[in-house]
């Protein structure tokens, strides 16, 4: 099973033939969305998208918002916190997966710069006081390091002389971070995000050369959380101001668009991408336009890059025939308890990858499990799918999916694993499969066996 790939197991013979899935942008046009608006910011908050703030012109404003609206994948909602920070503008965003929060830091507006710090819970914004912090930062990236557990700020301080600072925001405090090696001091604008690849906080330094003036770098630096490194690769955007960046996690990609190149004073409209060694290029049919200041997040959920402001409607980056690994239908519980199926390590069944399949929550005393493996969720032969077992004796079951094939899985202390290659034949591109898991165990029900939720397995390509 280890080295027999889903071309093998499921059969080409069964699988419609689709195009090499291709990144694209797609435009929205919910009847109700934010006000047009720039330096505004987003974040994921384990639920949905978040946006906050912004402005109505990124030089002379006339209205600075302090409105926090969410956007699920169909549509925005104003929300109404019952507490929320001052209006402002330039501010920085980011979703801490540790701490179950969106950390909010800065910003300004025509009266005031803010030093502040701010938490959204998926409900409310609350104030975090802490003994120090950043000062002085002027429109600074944020980005959380996965590998570290821990949120990573750097940017251009403008007082008191000038100079490039990183701070880490751990355990509710704020750590200034010295480093001997760091991007320019006239890095504003500089932008961050997490690169799964590497393991490490990337930032993309496109500030103005002051030895070619007019001219604007195009640097990538990491950070490994004692130190930046300036990353060398033969690749890279064209020097930018403002570029807007996220991290993809379905695809393992940092993706930047746009940004201001002040020689010719030109917003760029192009989509790049970062692998984890050199930048490339994307050719699209379609884009947002050219933009700058614009608000740019991921939605965890539908996988999806989601770029707002500074032009008009609401614009989404992916895969129309990515991977994914979604579970449908509930388990039935075993003497231990309900078992749960999921992808392990971060792993969806793309091309030319394997899928580790984990499930979780057995009874641990050599109970023999094994996994379903097939084409359909609706029927098995002339049998209508779900299947109550309660007729066989397993009140609460039900087999959820064809069962073409069988496989035996190894139970290590409550937790079976199953790595699945998925092959490389394009034929698979937007094909789909789905599994659940079997665990005999006497003491469940009458027949002696429990199941796990089932899931669909839809194969894509980076």
């Amino acid at each position: 099973m280890q080295t027999r790939s889903v071309a093998r197991i499921l059969g080409l013979c069964c699988l419609s033939p689709l195009a090499p899935a291709q990144v694209q942008w797609f435009g929205r046009t919910p009847a109700l969305q934010p006000s047009p608006r720039v330096l505004a910011s987003m974040a994921w908050d384990g639920q949905r998208l978040i946006l906050f703030g912004g402005a109505d012109h990124p030089y002379q404003p006339t209205q600075i918002y302090d409105d926090t609206w969410a956007w699920d994948g169909q549509a925005w909602q104003l929300l109404a916190p019952s507490m929320r920070p001052t209006a402002r503008e330039g501010h920085t965003m980011a979703w801490d997966p540790v701490r179950q929060r969106v950390l909010l830091y800065g910003g300004y507006n025509p009266n005031t710069t803010f030093h502040d710090t701010w938490e959204w819970d998926g409900s409310t914004w609350a104030p975090v006081f802490a003994a120090s912090y950043p000062r002085d930062m002027s429109r600074p990236g944020l980005a959380f390091d996965h590998a570290r557990g821990r949120m990573v700020l750097a940017g251009y301080v403008y007082a008191t002389g000038q100079r490039f600072e990183t701070w880490e925001f751990y355990g509710g405090h704020w750590l200034n971070r010295s480093s001997l090696n760091r991007p320019n001091l006239d890095a504003l604008g500089v932008t961050l995000g997490y690169d799964p690849n590497t393991r490490r906080v990337l930032a993309f330094d496109g500030s103005l050369d002051q030895g070619a003036p007019q001219r604007h770098r195009s640097l990538t630096w990491s950070w490994d959380g004692n130190n930046w490194a300036q990353l060398f690769v033969t690749s890279t955007p064209p020097g930018r101001y403002e570029a807007m960046l996220t991290t993809d996690l379905i695809r393992n990609r940092l993706v930047m668009f746009g940004g201001i190149d002040f020689n010719p004073n030109l917003r760029r409209s192009d989509t790049w991408e970062w692998d984890g060694t050199a930048w490339q290029q994307l050719t699209l049919t379609q884009n947002p336009g050219p933009r700058r200041y614009a608000a740019f997040g991921y939605h965890e959920g539908l996988g999806r890059a989601v770029l707002f402001g500074d032009g008009t409607g609401t614009w989404e980056l992916y895969n129309p025939n990515q991977a994914s690994f979604r579970a449908f239908g509930a388990g039935c519980p075993s003497s231990a308890g309900t078992a749960v199926m999921s992808a392990g390590n971060n792993t969806a069944p793309w091309l030319n990858e394997s899928l580790l399949i984990e499930v979780a929550g057995l009874p641990n005393r050599g109970n023999p499990t094994f996994l379903l493996l097939g084409f359909s969720r609706d029927f098995w032969g002339a049998i209508p799918l779900p299947f109550d077992l309660a007729i066989l004796g397993a009140t609460g079951c039900a087999l959820r999916v064809s069962a073409e094939l069988t496989v035996p899985m190894v139970n290590l202390n409550g937790t079976a694993r199953q790595s699945l290659p998925i092959g490389s034949d394009p034929f698979l591109v937007g094909a789909s499969f789905f599994t659940q898991a079997f665990v005999v165990d006497p003491a469940a029900n009458q027949l002696g066996i429990a199941t796990s939720n089932a899931c669909q397995a839809r194969i894509g390509s980076r």
